[in-house]
């Protein structure tokens, strides 16, 4: 298992390194903050059903290549010394036409107050019109060799255009489920997550109301239930 850990950032060198010295420098930032009123992550909270503020900054390359870093208040129980999320990530999009689009990632989530929850993951994001499949990997799973897989579709459409009423147009509504094998924070091996909702840009702020719900025989712990959620976000660059 420490072989796989060793081989993981490897591999992502070597796909991405041609790509990062090509002009490397042909590039822009952009930004993103936003307000929640629950972070959840595959169905389960991550702030005891609290409220987030959240931020995001990456530099973006025309080659597809982009690094950030994203950001993140948590709460994980009364007692738990985590309360600051930061995910560096780095990563590598394209979009083949206008149906078909790839983006990989790999991120590493750090606790500055609570290192031995610090991993590192994988992402691979398949995108097809409006569908979006995602598959997430880690081989250092809560920083005790543990593996832990997360497989995922989405769907996202307009929900409204083809009324042609203004005060319609913008609406999408949004609907998936995914599937975690032994996924962080979360008691015992395997689980399903679903969700819906809607969402909409006003004023050029992204707003979106939604509802997740988790199932499985091995979770128990009283985060792993039905929530409800609205967010407002704003994007820069």
């Amino acid at each position: 298992m420490k072989h796989q850990k060793k081989i993981l950032p490897v591999i992502f060198s070597l796909f991405f390194a041609p790509m990062l010295f090509a002009n490397p420098l042909a590039g822009a930032f952009t930004g993103k903050v936003a307000m929640l009123s629950n972070y959840i992550l595959r169905g389960v909270s991550q702030t005891q059903n609290d409220p987030a503020v959240q931020g995001d900054i990456a530099y973006r390359m025309k080659n597809g290549f982009y690094l950030g870093l994203w950001a993140s208040n948590v709460d994980f129980g009364a007692t738990d010394p985590a309360h600051v999320e930061f995910d560096p990530y780095v990563g590598f999009f394209h979009q083949f036409n206008k149906d078909w689009g790839v983006n990989a990632m790999l991120t590493r989530y750090v606790y500055p107050s609570a290192h031995a929850y610090n991993y590192t993951e994988m992402w691979l994001f398949i995108t097809y019109k409006f569908l979006t499949a995602t598959f997430a990997y880690s081989v250092d799973n809560n920083a005790s060799d543990t593996v832990s897989s997360y497989y995922g579709i989405e769907a996202k459409h307009a929900l409204f255009d083809y009324l042609k009423r203004k005060y319609l147009k913008g609406i999408y509504g949004f609907v998936g489920v995914g599937y975690s094998n032994k996924s962080r924070r979360v008691d015992g091996g395997t689980y399903y997550d679903y969700k819906f909702g809607v969402g909409k840009k006003v004023m050029g702020i992204d707003t979106e109301i939604g509802m997740t719900q988790t199932s499985g025989r091995s979770v128990k712990n009283k985060l792993n239930c039905t929530h409800t959620y609205f967010s407002i976000a704003k994007e820069f660059g």
